[in-house]
């Protein structure tokens, strides 16, 4: 069963890995439900090794193995949390603005 949005980041917060205040990481791009402003990832295909690390650490399936990388299947779903960031043993994971 998949955990809405704000589930996961109330979870997150819980367990403090990612707090909703003005010394947290930086959010950039679409307003989140609780006024923040969050980035979402991309994933450079070239960098990406195919491991799945950033797949199984996303709390909210926003992230899915391709053939050749990962890609963001689900960004509606993404919560900022930087897990796939954070973990990605290549670097091959960045965050956005677009506007």
């Amino acid at each position: 069963m998949q955990k809405s949005p704000e589930v996961v980041l109330a979870f997150l917060e819980r367990i403090g890995i990612f707090t909703n205040n003005e010394a947290s990481r930086p959010r950039a791009g679409r307003p989140s439900t609780n006024g923040d402003i969050m980035a979402h990832p991309v994933i450079d295909a070239d960098e990406c090794i195919c491991c799945g690390v950033c797949v199984d650490v996303c709390p909210t399936d926003t992230l899915e193995l391709g053939d050749e990388s990962a890609v963001v299947a689900n960004e509606e779903n993404c919560i900022a949390c930087g897990q796939c960031l954070d973990n990605c043993p290549t670097g091959a994971i960045t965050e956005i603005v677009e506007d």
